[in-house]
């Protein structure tokens, strides 16, 4: 990922703290590109968790650093009409928030 996204900051981050120094030949701003780019023996990377394409396979190897975690919000707008389908959705992702990640909440 190029510089600026958020998931290039904290691979920046890890890298540096873990005392490495990555020689950075390409920078593409989709992550299936890069996924082609190690398929063609071009490297390899640091990718936001994905499935393993059958076809054509890669190792994937999980990365466990309590410091190496990423942010995300739910959100709707304020003022608009939200569908029962998305409320009951959104009601679903809180309480599964707060019970797994939160639970003195």
């Amino acid at each position: 990922m190029k510089t600026g996204y958020q998931f290039r900051g904290l691979v920046d981050d890890l890298c540096r703290r873990a005392g490495l120094t990555p020689r950075i030949v390409c920078e593409v701003d989709e992550t299936s590109a890069v996924r082609a780019l190690v398929r063609a023996g071009l490297g390899v990377a640091l990718l936001p968790a994905c499935k393993s394409d059958e076809e054509y396979p890669l190792i994937l190897v999980p990365i466990r650093d309590a410091a190496f975690k990423r942010t995300f919000h739910l959100v709707w707008p304020a003022k608009r009409y939200l569908s029962l389908a998305a409320r009951r959705f959104r009601d679903f992702a809180v309480r599964y928030v707060h019970a797994h990640f939160h639970p003195n909440l």
